[in-house]
């Protein structure tokens, strides 16, 4: 609905903002459920934008023949760029941490500085959205 009224790209961006925002507040407020639940509804809200807004891009982007090709390769960049972040999340994690008899502990500074690079990493993602047709303007169609 706020895709045909609204630039798709100012959903997914507002969306980037919120998830950004609700990243960098959980890397002060994580040390208590409450605190999780407070500031994790604007990253909640925020990745609901995002996981309903990029089907809606791909749409307006893609001609109706490529739309499953372009899916599919989304999901694959989707992937390797969350494997990676993961990894360096570990990273990050594990700088601040402890090892007591084989297993790693990990400070609270490394958990602030892995929001912390969460929240960056979205809003660099942010600024490299690409720019679409709109929704009303996209070539809709069967797939091939």
């Amino acid at each position: 609905m706020l895709a045909r009224r609204f630039d798709s790209r100012l959903l997914l961006a507002t969306g980037g903002g919120l998830v950004a925002v609700g990243l960098a507040l959980t890397s002060q407020f994580h040390h208590s459920v409450a605190q999780f639940m407070a500031v994790g509804a604007f990253a909640a809200v925020g990745m609901g934008m995002i996981v309903s807004m990029i089907p809606v891009m791909i749409i307006e982007s893609v001609e109706p023949e490529e739309q499953a090709l372009a899916n599919g390769a989304r999901g694959m960049v989707q992937g390797v760029v969350q494997g990676l972040l993961m990894q360096v999340a570990f990273v990050v994690l594990a700088k601040d941490g402890k090892v007591l008899k084989g297993t790693e502990f990990y400070g609270d500074d490394g958990y602030t500085n892995g929001f912390l690079l969460f929240s960056g990493a979205v809003a660099v993602a942010v600024l490299l959205i690409p720019k679409g047709k709109r929704l009303d303007e996209a070539e809709t169609g069967q797939a091939a």
